[in-house]
């Protein structure tokens, strides 16, 4: 039996003057650039059994709340790495 693989995730919330970036990275094999174009539309999935629903879902719940959902390059591997902005409201301190 083969020792598995760690899996890792990174996450980094990082607070701007008129907005908060988070973003998320993952240690998995990253997405096809075949469908990278693609990747929040739905029934659109990299997983054997997956529905293709989850990001876009995830990206029509965080543009309904005035944010932006985008996949980026990542900084620690060759995994996926998302970014949620999210614009702050008037009156909420970091």
């Amino acid at each position: 039996v083969e020792a598995s693989e760690t899996k890792r995730i990174w996450v980094e919330c990082v607070s701007h003057e008129n907005e908060w970036v988070i973003t998320v990275e993952d240690s998995g094999p990253g997405v096809p650039s075949e469908i990278r174009n693609r990747i929040f539309e739905p029934f659109i999935s990299t997983k054997k059994n997956g529905t293709g629903l989850g990001l876009a879902v995830s990206y029509g719940i965080i543009e309904a709340h005035g944010g932006t959902l985008a996949l980026i390059p990542g900084k620690y591997g060759q995994g996926a790495c998302f970014e949620i902005r999210f614009p702050k409201e008037e009156g909420l301190d970091a």
